[in-house]
């Protein structure tokens, strides 16, 4: 697969997800880490990495994530870090960074500059008058518009924080229901205004926050989490606003939780708010979320370390209720170990927290932790063992088995442990690398690596890997020509990554492949876009400086598919 077609070899469902994490800003970073070669970090309920290597033509030769999932071959935070990849390169960046890089920020609506710039103007014109002609403005603009009376209400409207959420409630619901269509279901060109009501319902949080009023902050962003999941639950979602909605939410919420204007009762208080919400049934299937609100319970705990045992009773509590239910269990009880793990490492010491994580070797997580620490440490020996019992228990789960073999590299790196770094080399490049091919260059002299290099084209060439691209890659690197030239002969389509890596030596033989190339196209096609794919293939074997042979060729074509107006008028434009 490539930058430009990978959304067919990913599952649809998976893509989705993918789709909704890079437009709501998940992906936090993308960093070039050597020659076609990038690290994203995508942050869901946490920070995963992904790897992506490509192949200099585009191709994604190599991609891997370190999160846990393990039932398909790509993982939503690929799928996110993919979209960010081919944003960057096709120059949707600014300062080296895709929109998906700004991370923790959603978005702005449509035209919420302009909306910026009238507040402005209308603020600039209200501080001119005298107290009763705008509130008379008001009241009349209300009376003739119920939509604004109610986005006045919660604002002003409340006796108590109770109503306050009661009144956020039915601003939400209102503009949902406005926009969706008789069955509930919102478009994703109305999404933006279906969420109006909860982007007003923020913004109240936010001032509430920034008086210093947490407790009220936290309840309406909790609020407009509930209640978008539950309205929105299936619509059209393609731009993401839902994603940058309840992002946000959580960051009111995350700021509340450490908040130090809470007094140890409020603290209390938003404890039983947010565990309370964490067990509602509307979030069932909802378990990044579920997740996000312990953890702002955790955050508490640092604080008021009274509420710790309660905090334990609610994480054991769901524990064993997803032993019995979720579907993604492993993953989920990772994630609570986590949240205890980070109570243990700021509450009772570094021995404490050392043990825990021993204990708890089983998950992903954990044992990543304990290799960095000791790699950290330069404990190099104990790192290596625990990267292949980390293989050796994780067999069924190829991502996660890659990210423990990274580790063991770069231990025996460290380590000047040659050998085996060797040895891990070429089963890396074996598994499509080409990264690792420049490692074990590095590890010979320039002489020496004349009479190995052979060897490991031999390798790929045996284990019938000439398919990956790190074969061809390895071919363009070495010069060796001719075997690219018997490479591109077994598939024809690959003359037009390759024709310039052969060019001059085997013109004949490059216009050649690229005649045989253009009349499988055309025997294939049936469409108008396959007729201009045809002719692109023309183009490119002129562009090899075959233009005699792209004339003829597309003489031949026009003689052979006459009863084609379409395939003829393409033709016309070669």
């Amino acid at each position: 697969m490539n930058l430009d077609d990978f959304e067919q070899h990913i599952e649809p469902a998976i893509l989705k997800r993918g789709r909704d994490y890079y437009k709501s800003g998940a992906v936090v970073s993308l960093r070039e880490m050597g020659d076609g070669v990038y690290q994203a970090e995508v942050r869901g309920s946490e920070t995963y990495t992904v790897d992506v290597e490509l192949d200099g033509q585009g191709g994604v030769a190599y991609t891997v994530c370190d999160c846990p999932y393990n039932l398909g071959a790509h993982c939503k935070h690929q799928a996110a870090a993919l979209l960010a990849l081919r944003a960057l390169k096709e120059g949707k960046a600014e300062g080296g960074q895709t929109k998906a890089m700004r991370g923790g920020t959603a978005k702005p609506r449509p035209a919420s500059r302009e909306k910026n710039s009238l507040r402005a103007d209308i603020t600039e014109l209200l501080g001119g008058q005298n107290k009763e002609d705008p509130i008379r403005l008001v009241c009349e603009i209300a009376s003739e518009h119920t939509e604004i009376a109610r986005r006045i209400k919660p604002r002003l409207g409340a006796r108590d924080a109770k109503d306050e959420v009661r009144n956020a409630a039915a601003l939400i619901r209102a503009c949902v229901k406005r926009n969706a269509d008789q069955d509930g279901f919102v478009d994703y060109d109305r999404m933006g205004d279906a969420l109006a009501g909860a982007d007003q319902v923020l913004d109240g949080a936010r001032e509430l926050a920034d008086a210093e009023q947490p407790l009220r902050a936290a309840a309406l962003a909790l609020c407009a989490i509930r209640e978008v999941t539950v309205l929105l639950d299936g619509s059209d979602d393609s731009d993401g606003y839902v994603g940058d909605t309840v992002e946000c939410a959580f960051d009111l919420i995350r700021k509340a939780a450490c908040a130090q204007s809470l007094s140890p009762v409020e603290r209390e208080k938003l404890f039983e708010l947010l565990s309370g919400e964490s067990a509602l049934p509307v979030y069932r299937n909802e378990s990044e979320k579920r997740l996000a609100l312990l953890q702002a319970c955790a955050e508490l705990v640092l604080h008021e370390p009274a509420l710790r045992a309660r905090l334990e009773e609610t994480l054991t509590s769901m524990r064993d209720a997803i032993k019995r239910s979720a579907w993604d269990r492993e993953y989920f009880e990772e994630q609570l170990e986590m949240i205890r793990y980070r109570m243990i490492e700021k509450l009772d010491g570094e021995d404490r927290a050392a043990a825990f994580i021993r204990e708890r070797l089983g998950y992903s997580k954990f044992r990543q932790i304990a290799i960095e620490s000791a790699i950290g440490s330069g404990a190099y020996a104990e790192a290596v063992g625990l990267a292949l019992a980390g293989e050796e228990q994780d067999q069924d789960k190829p991502g996660i088995i890659t990210r423990w073999k990274e580790y063991r590299f770069q231990a025996y790196r460290l380590a000047g442990n040659i050998e085996e770094l060797r040895k891990l080399a070429v089963d890396f490049i074996l598994g499509g690398s080409f990264p690792h091919y420049h490692e074990l260059k590095k590890t010979y002299g320039t002489a020496e690596w004349l009479n190995i290099y052979p060897g490991v084209i031999r390798s790929l060439e045996d284990a019938q890997r000439t398919g990956l691209s790190v074969y061809a890659d390895i071919l363009i690197e070495e010069g060796e020509k001719q075997k690219l030239l018997e490479y591109v002969e077994r598939d024809a389509s690959r003359v037009t990554r390759f024709y310039r890596h052969l060019l001059p030596e085997h013109r004949d033989a490059v216009f050649a492949i690229f005649r045989r190339y253009i009349e499988l196209a055309a025997q294939r096609a049936g469409t108008r876009n396959d007729y201009k794919t045809v002719c692109a293939i023309i183009r490119n074997l002129k562009k090899a400086g075959g233009r005699e042979q792209a004339e003829a060729v597309r003489r031949a074509l026009a003689e052979k598919y006459p009863k084609k107006p379409a395939f003829l008028d393409e033709l016309s434009r070669v």
